[in-house]
């Protein structure tokens, strides 16, 4: 049991919670989504969601003029871009990624296999990143694709840039990964060594990225990312 408005961090079937005990004698139990990452779990949309919203935190500290124009999409809603209704969800997408004025220059996007217009149960077996660069308005956007297995969501990623009206996908090189469980680590080291490219203006090869199981375990249960 926590102490009067102390909080108690504890796993229950492999999820992070947090107990608190208020002075009217209640215990509050809050879930917190996408804490908890096991050393050999898949990542999964809550993962990517919390450390996107770490992301955004740390950028607009360190980059206030490159957080006003970049984008970061939750991983959740980009399927949409794939379904019937595709254009609304671009309109729909372009509200929240665009930003205010439409002023973000690059986007962001986890893009997964899962096939939602199939099995609704089928949450997919990879991931990788798309970045959507609308840098230049008086052109189509170009898409960029992070893929550490080399190409394997290619066709994905072309039809999420083709929903967003890029011309162009442009496959990038990278670090491959050497197991069946870290793309979702790789995706998230990606698109935070891409901000920092693009912060200094640098090439966007990721060739010599290293992706940090252990160190991501440590930020998604670092408790300052509870109230992102």
């Amino acid at each position: 049991m926590p102490g009067w408005n102390q909080q108690t961090r504890f796993l229950i079937n492999q999820q992070l919670y947090t107990a608190e005990l208020r002075p009217d004698g209640r215990l509050y139990l809050t879930f917190q989504f996408g804490a908890w990452l096991g050393d050999r779990e898949w990542l999964w949309e809550d993962h990517i969601r919390r450390d996107f919203e770490l992301i955004s935190r740390e950028v607009q500290i360190n980059h206030p003029r490159l957080a006003a124009i970049t984008g970061l999409a939750d991983p959740s809603q980009v399927p949409m871009l794939l379904g019937p209704g595709r254009d609304t969800a671009r309109r729909y997408m372009a509200r929240n990624l665009y930003g205010h004025e439409n002023a973000a220059n690059f986007v962001f996007i986890p893009v997964s296999n899962a096939d939602p217009l199939g099995d609704p149960d089928r949450r997919g077996t990879h991931w990788s990143l798309l970045l959507l660069n609308r840098s230049d308005r008086d052109s189509p956007p170009v898409a960029y694709h992070f893929d550490s297995a080399n190409g394997f969501n290619i066709p994905t990623a072309e039809r999420i840039a083709d929903s967003l009206l890029a011309t162009e996908v442009i496959q990038m090189e990278m670090t491959e990964q050497q197991n069946g469980r870290d793309c979702g680590v790789f995706l998230l080291e990606a698109a935070r060594a891409l901000i920092e490219r693009l912060a200094q203006g640098q090439s966007l090869n990721l060739t010599n990225l290293a992706p940090d199981r252990r160190a991501l375990q440590a930020r998604l249960r670092d408790p300052r990312a509870d109230n992102s």
